[in-house]
């Protein structure tokens, strides 16, 4: 019998007599209602059919509990179920019947929120990818009373897969659930070019509508969970004229921190309006400011190799069993003395450090004996424990080398 499987009840009339008000919500006018009475909004129905569907959805995080998806292709997203006559003309008709790549991005974009993302099901094939997407999964999904004996399976056997999941992690007490939410560390690390190589890149230029100080820059790298200081081009020169509103901000690949503090894009995906966030290494002051234009040249780029002398978000347990004692990662900048990472070391009165100053280990040999000469040098590092899925934060597992 469904009823015996569900958790919840959900239909579709205003009026309903059944007793278990407490297991119920009511789908009415696009809203999720709870209960059998007047009942509060508990959350909003969002026809994901397109694009501009699933910025709406965006738009509904965090104010409401639950948003329920709905992959009714004939749906303009508007919730109303009105049709596809009112499709925006800037959908692309090869997106129907998306469902994949929607649902990871709302559930990156719903993590730490208190918005809960549930899904209408209506074949079996896609349980399994709802329910594991991002490793975490969407919160509900919603089957249809009158569904195959093969769909509630599949659903049934994820929803005992995730609460064994949750126990699992209670009862061992699973580090990542109690520091997965932890925020980022500002720390000190260590730099230095990873060989004498340098290759060319389409490399980006980031010019800001406001003066930066010598001392500011923006959080840059290959990988969301490691990110350097690169300083702006506000540092005199007998050979080009400063130019204080720039920062050279290496390839189109690498990440960039936005003004928020908390989301990512790649270089390549920034825009004039867009704000980065803006930290001074000299005051710890941070600020957000916006892009005015973007310049990419082809130029030779060198790869700085980035180490935190231990990894600030790691927990007594990590460091205990001996893992992440340190986190290791890059960023590649252009080969030219107006590049510069910042550092607040004590023994650094600059407070940077150039591109053209870095040198690869070498080895060396003294009394017959080989080893390595380590000529890194000491740079502010942004550290997180959590990576990014299209420039959202979420605590799925991301590696990125």
């Amino acid at each position: 019998d469904w009823r015996e499987n569900a958790n919840v009840i959900l239909v579709n009339n205003v009026e309903h007599s059944d007793s278990s008000s407490d297991t119920i919500y009511r789908v009415h006018d696009g809203k999720m209602l709870d209960g059998v009475g007047a009942g509060r909004t508990v959350g909003a129905v969002v026809n994901l059919s397109s694009g501009t569907a699933q910025d709406r959805a965006v738009s509904l995080i965090g104010s409401v509990e639950w948003i329920l998806l709905d992959f009714d292709e004939q749906g303009d997203g508007s919730g109303d179920g009105s049709g596809a006559a009112n499709k925006h003309p800037d959908d692309d008709d090869d997106t129907a019947g998306w469902k994949m790549i929607p649902a990871e991005n709302l559930i990156a974009s719903c993590s730490g929120t208190g918005t809960k993302l549930a899904v209408v099901v209506s074949n079996a094939a896609d349980v399994t990818g709802l329910s594991r997407a991002l490793e975490l999964g969407v919160d509900a999904l919603c089957v249809s009373s009158d569904a195959t004996d093969e769909l509630w399976s599949a659903v049934v056997s994820a929803r005992d897969e995730r609460l064994f999941a949750v126990e699992k992690s209670t009862s061992e007490d699973d580090p990542s659930s109690t520091t997965s939410t932890a925020g980022p560390m500002i720390q000190n690390g260590t730099c230095r070019r990873k060989s004498n190589a340098a290759v060319l890149a389409d490399r980006i230029c980031l010019d800001f509508i406001r003066t930066l100080s010598p001392t500011e820059g923006c959080w840059i790298g290959s990988s969301s969970q490691l990110l350097a200081l690169i300083l702006s081009e506000n540092s005199p020169s007998s050979y080009v004229p400063t130019r204080p509103f720039r920062i050279n901000a290496g390839p189109v690949h690498s990440y960039v921190l936005l003004g928020d503090g908390v989301t990512t894009k790649y270089l390549c995906e920034v825009q004039a309006g867009d704000e980065l966030l803006v930290y001074d290494c000299a005051t710890g002051l941070e600020r957000a400011v916006a892009v005015g234009r973007l310049k990419e040249e082809v130029r030779p780029c060198v790869i700085v190799e980035l180490t935190t002398t231990q990894d600030a978000t790691a927990t007594q347990e990590d460091i205990h069993h001996g893992g992440h004692t340190e986190k290791v990662g890059q960023v590649f900048l252009q080969q030219a003395e107006t590049v510069r990472l910042g550092s607040n070391s004590s023994s650094n009165t600059d407070k940077f450090v150039r591109v053209t100053d870095l040198k690869p280990s070498t080895d060396v040999n003294v009394r017959g004996i080989r080893t390595s000469k380590d000529d890194s040098r000491t740079v502010l590092l942004r550290v997180s424990r959590v990576g990014t899925h299209v420039g959202q934060a979420y605590t799925g597992s991301v590696n990125e080398t």
